[in-house]
């Protein structure tokens, strides 16, 4: 059955290819092909090593095409993906080696009416990514990473950009009531407001609301509300950022909330280095208290903020709700071109105590070294290890014993292909 589905999908994407190409003629169309197998070994990846626990040794895969078609009052653009773990399919005709479970999907499908110069509405599937990606991000280290199904009205007069964007979900097609996971969003709405002052400066204003239900036979949403900036210097050779937001509303438990995230970097260029420091800090919740303290990152992208061991990656259940605070030091150096090599070094303390904690503070220290290598316009070769040293309390907290040392190693290849890229304008 699947292969059925997998050849009538195939045949679409022909279908629709052969349909493009036929306007690209007039217009632009474009083909883009990416191909990304990352090889991993983990031993304390997202949960701290215990003795005895064995590595885990896998291979996972993205294989994603774009297809864009371009013009001056319509985009289209439909990006099919399949993400697998290599040998996982259990009833595959072969030994397991080749045959895997597919998990064809659809990235991105939107398309773009372009109503003027400075206006346009985006409806579909789509990435939503801000800023340095606090609240919203394409999670591109996940190999499925994240889109949206939403509606995106874009507004640039001159010197500004406005962007109105909401989304509704639901499981299925239903005939009555409106029932969603409790976990999940049922439904999110946000405004982007961004000025560039010089080609050094730039300032956002974000205001993101966000509904969910307290359970799954529920209609009812409670809305966490998000308002806050982001500013961003770059005059060389000194560069930095700095992002305040505060929450407000309710959660899904229909608990009043009143929650702050602090993110400061400066950096400085000097020849083939880098060096950077930076804080992260999220309120979190004391003992006995009745307003919700903890700071939702809604759709940020975690792996690439909060160390890339990935411990934090729910602020309320990984902090026991005692919040976060991150001192980190960065040093980059690109001997080349071509290749740089990152160091980036995290100490990780709670930014409160509660019954839920342990009484001190410091969870531990995580490095991060990681090389990557640009294959010209190929893409990128990167590889990273890892390591994580954890405090007796961060141990209590993940309920694991002993001094197993936490590591983690991964290799990655990605590869990026412009298959096909026509440009082909009315004359006159």
């Amino acid at each position: 059955m699947w292969r059925c589905m997998k050849k009538k999908c195939l045949f679409f994407i022909l279908l629709m290819f052969i349909g493009l190409v036929r306007v690209a003629a007039q217009d632009e169309f474009r083909v883009d092909a990416e191909l990304r197998p990352r090889f991993e070994v983990r031993r304390g990846y997202q949960k701290l090593a215990e003795p005895g626990d064995a590595a885990s040794v896998l291979f996972s895969q993205r294989t994603r095409l774009k297809f864009s078609y371009l013009s001056e009052r319509l985009d289209i653009v439909v990006s099919p993906q399949d993400v697998r773990i290599w040998g996982d399919e259990e009833n595959a005709n072969t030994s397991g080696v080749t045959g895997n479970d597919a998990s064809l999907d659809l990235f991105e499908g939107y398309a773009d009416l372009k109503f003027s110069s400075t206006m346009s509405l985006a409806v579909g599937r789509m990435i939503l990514a801000y800023d340095n990606e606090w609240l919203l991000s394409r999670r591109n280290w996940n190999q499925n990473g994240i889109s949206n199904d939403a509606i995106l009205l874009k507004l640039n007069p001159s010197g500004w950009k406005f962007h109105l964007g909401w989304s509704w979900n639901s499981l299925t097609e239903t005939l009555k009531n409106n029932f969603y996971p409790p976990n999940r969003y049922k439904s999110m709405g946000f405004l982007w407001i961004n000025r560039y002052f010089s080609q050094d400066v730039a300032v956002s204003f974000l205001q993101l609301s966000t509904g969910q239900t307290p359970s799954d036979t529920t209609n009812k949403q409670y809305f966490r509300n998000t308002s806050g900036i982001y500013f961003k210097v770059n005059k060389l050779p000194w560069s930095g950022f700095f992002n305040f937001y505060y929450q407000y509303g309710r959660n899904n438990r229909n608990e009043k909330v009143s929650a702050l995230l602090y993110v400061a970097e400066a950096s400085y260029n000097i020849l083939h280095w880098r060096p950077a420091v930076g804080l992260v800090y999220t309120t979190g919740n004391r003992a006995n208290t009745s307003i919700d303290h903890v700071f939702d990152l809604a759709y940020s992208a975690r792996h690439k903020v909060l160390g890339n061991m990935d411990y934090f990656k729910n602020l309320t259940s990984d902090t026991h709700q005692g919040g976060l605070t991150d001192v980190y030091a960065r040093v980059e150096f690109m001997p080349s071109k071509s290749l740089k090599f990152s160091n980036t070094s995290h100490f990780f303390w709670l930014a409160q105590t509660n019954e839920l904690t342990p009484s001190q503070k410091k969870l531990g220290f995580e490095n991060d070294m990681v090389a990557t290598y640009n294959l010209r316009e190929m893409g990128n070769l990167e590889v990273g290890y890892l390591f994580f040293l954890p405090t007796q309390g961060f141990k209590e907290m993940q309920s694991v014993d002993g001094n197993a040392f936490s590591h983690f190693f991964y290799v990655q290849l990605t590869i990026f292909v412009k298959m096909f890229h026509s440009e082909n304008k009315k004359e006159g």
